[in-house]
């Protein structure tokens, strides 16, 4: 909601919530102080005013969780039911509100849309206001499902998510559709997730940009791969030192001419050369020193410097 503008009382507010999902939302580097729950990795469940935001101390004063609020918005949403339209081996969510892949965190939504698709429902919500659905036996709806998402996900103004997502066991929230390295599909599924990840921290790291003092984040890094679908790396600069993301690489450049080194962020970890900063999500980490060639080389064989 407008930060200038104080929101109504719970009584007057609650028929008027609405309810969007969308990932992560930054002030500083830090998660922002809004209300919402957690549906899936990186997803949230945001309860809306007037089509704005709600601050978490309008919570607060109005004595609702998080959970409460959310609960009340998914409710005002429910009472305006989508349709489902087929289109060639998908479904396409309907809805005119502009809120229409909320209706997944409506209960029973995807029981009821099980009768029309092969096996476990997986749906697709690369923005906000689009959510295609197939099932999990059809493999070529998933590619296409996959294919389709990444698309409108790269092509939009507000993107959501690229990646497939199945309900969990307990019915609550998503969860990334698992498929085994053997699937057609693996590579798809990779991709998708590693590029949610990075853009998740691009908004991470330009929620810092122009702030006095803030720490220097550096991106994550993804390059494609043949079977995996893609890799993800951070660059760490001996002479610039920044809090680096959750990756699988960290590319090392020394100081002056010399090379940079390649090698696996677990190995650091495990040498204590590289430790998590407390209150960054998704994690951010820092270098304890700028490892020497020695200290890498014992990294990457696993043992200690």
């Amino acid at each position: 909601m407008d930060p200038d503008e104080r929101a109504p009382g719970w009584e007057a507010a609650e028929d008027q919530l609405g309810a969007v999902l969308g990932t992560a939302i930054f002030s500083g580097g830090q998660p922002a102080a809004i209300v919402a729950i957690a549906m899936a990795p990186l997803v949230s469940c945001y309860a809306t005013l007037g089509g704005h935001l709600i601050p978490a101390a309008e919570a607060t004063r109005w004595r609702k969780s998080f959970t409460e609020v959310v609960a009340r918005a998914v409710a005002n949403v429910a009472t305006r039911p989508p349709r489902l339209e087929r289109q060639g081996r998908l479904w396409k969510m309907e809805a005119s509100d502009g809120q229409t892949a909320s209706r997944l965190v409506v209960p029973g939504f995807v029981d009821a849309a099980q009768a029309e698709v092969e096996g476990r429902v997986v749906f697709a919500i690369p923005t906000a206001d689009t959510c295609l659905l197939a099932g999990a036996r059809d493999a070529e709806a998933l590619a296409e499902l996959y294919d389709v998402a990444a698309e409108l996900w790269h092509e939009s103004d507000a993107p959501l998510s690229p990646v497939l997502y199945t309900r969990s066991d307990d019915a609550e929230t998503f969860e990334p559709l698992r498929l085994g390295d053997d699937h057609a599909c693996s590579a798809r599924a990779r991709r998708a997730e590693v590029l949610l990840l990075a853009s998740v921290y691009a908004e991470q790291r330009a929620s810092v940009e122009g702030l006095a003092d803030a720490p220097e984040l550096a991106p994550l890094e993804v390059v494609p791969h043949d079977t995996r679908g893609a890799v993800t790396t951070a660059i760490a600069i001996e002479d610039a030192p920044a809090l680096l993301p959750d990756s699988e690489l960290v590319a090392l450049r020394p100081a002056g001419d010399a090379a940079p080194l390649l090698v696996t962020a677990a190995s650091l970890r495990d040498a204590r050369l590289l430790v998590r900063v407390p209150d960054f999500e998704p994690p951010r980490y820092a270098l304890v020193r700028f490892p020497s060639t020695a200290e890498i080389e014992a990294a990457e064989r696993g043992h200690g410097p």
